[in-house]
């Protein structure tokens, strides 16, 4: 069974996120949610020893605390979790690769991606496929693929265009 949480303040992306996931998973696994509306909400079930999630989709931009702060706090307690930032800006994309981030989406991103960084994270399908290469607005590609260990490793570089 795939424990999953979501911790975003906002209620729509929150039911959005979750209908989008029964989709993927409902075929594959048993999954159940858990849903925080803060970055506090993950510290206090952490704090308390009641958080059990092998995956955790997060957003950067919440109330008090942000999801960067809460990923580097999963870090230095040694949890054991999956990372994927599920947010509406680019900024933040190196500085959550620090904190051992699984993978890192843009809201507006297509549900397609969604699904192959769960598949990847799950070990939903055959490693030896899944990978990916996309450009980006600002000439940089991103090249994501995954080991044997059913992580992915990310390079990003600048490449001019010929």
């Amino acid at each position: 069974m795939i424990k999953i949480g979501i911790c975003d303040d906002e209620q729509y992306f929150i039911d959005d996120l979750r209908e989008c996931l029964d989709k993927i998973l409902f075929q594959y696994t048993d999954y159940i949610f858990t849903v925080f509306h803060s970055g506090e909400e993950v510290i206090e079930a952490i704090d308390n020893h009641t958080f059990n999630c092998n995956l955790l989709f997060m957003d950067i931009f919440m109330g008090n605390m942000n999801g960067s702060e809460v990923a580097k706090y999963v870090c230095e307690k040694e949890i054991d979790t999956d990372l994927i930032f599920v947010t509406r800006s680019k900024e933040h994309v190196y500085e959550c690769y620090r904190y051992k981030a699984f993978a890192y989406l843009l809201k507006s991103a297509e549900k397609s991606k969604l699904e192959v960084e769960v598949k990847k994270d799950e070990g939903l399908f055959d490693t030896k496929s899944a990978g990916t290469v996309e450009e980006e607005d600002n000439g940089a590609w991103i090249v994501s693929f995954v080991s044997n260990q059913k992580k992915t490793a990310e390079f990003i570089w600048k490449a001019k265009k010929k």
